[in-house]
């Protein structure tokens, strides 16, 4: 519980700098923006991928020591 107490209390910050962020966007040329985002969803479509791999390997690896599912 004090964990999220913790992450609450960066919230406001978050949103701030969320907010820094969009307006940098608004600033830049249309291509640079969408060029921007594509590196964007390409970045976080990989991360998902590895902890998608991750999780899998963990699940065998789990399977292999124990001899169970």
């Amino acid at each position: 519980m004090q964990e999220l107490k913790e992450i609450a209390k960066t919230i406001p910050d978050r949103l701030i700098a969320w907010g820094k962020f969009m307006k940098f966007l608004d600033s830049l040329p249309e291509n640079e923006r969408k060029a921007l985002w594509d590196a964007l969803d390409r970045y976080y479509f990989t991360i998902g991928i590895i902890a998608l791999f991750q999780k899998e390997l963990e699940a065998q690896m789990k399977v292999k020591k124990d001899g169970s599912l």
